[in-house]
């Protein structure tokens, strides 16, 4: 007993059920290919995972951490930077944060813990001075960004 498909142009037979299937296999794949589908594939292969998310820009950080911050020392040490785009020394940092000399390494732990929630390091927003007696200053994208979001809406300091 043999088997017969008929498919548009033309005819398959094949003499036993294993054959039959086989060619029917075929046959259904090949129309899938050439057919255009009309809703999307639901099949178990394709990836149920979402796409993955776009990762935020290092510029998005920083925004983020400057809106982030709360009125206190970390805000008030990087809006005093601001204020002076040539930068301040440690001793004038001191002076206009009102901090005894041993308080400004903690001020400047400040910006760095205010900042690792961002994955941002203190380094990203602060220059240091490389030689004792050096000059302090924002770095120039925490500049721009600051300049950018206080055209919005200006943040205080005491």
């Amino acid at each position: 007993m043999g088997y017969r498909i008929v498919a548009k142009d033309f005819t398959v037979e094949v003499d036993t059920l294993i054959e039959f299937q086989n060619a029917l296999t075929v046959l259904r794949g090949m129309e899938a290919k050439h057919k255009a589908p009309s809703v999307p594939d639901e099949s178990p292969n394709r990836s149920l995972l979402p796409s993955e998310p776009k990762r935020p820009s290092m510029e998005d950080k920083m925004v983020e951490f400057y809106r982030g911050l709360i009125p206190g020392d970390t805000l008030n040490l990087i809006n005093a930077l601001y204020d002076k785009p040539d930068g301040l020394t440690s001793q004038e940092l001191q002076s206009v944060l009102n901090i005894t000399p041993g308080g400004l390494g903690g001020s400047l732990g400040g910006v760095t813990k205010a900042a690792k929630p961002y994955l941002l390091d203190g380094e990203d927003i602060v220059s240091k001075p490389k030689e004792v007696g050096g000059w302090y200053q924002l770095t120039p994208s925490m500049r721009e960004i600051i300049k950018a979001e206080s055209e919005k809406e200006p943040k205080a300091y005491k």
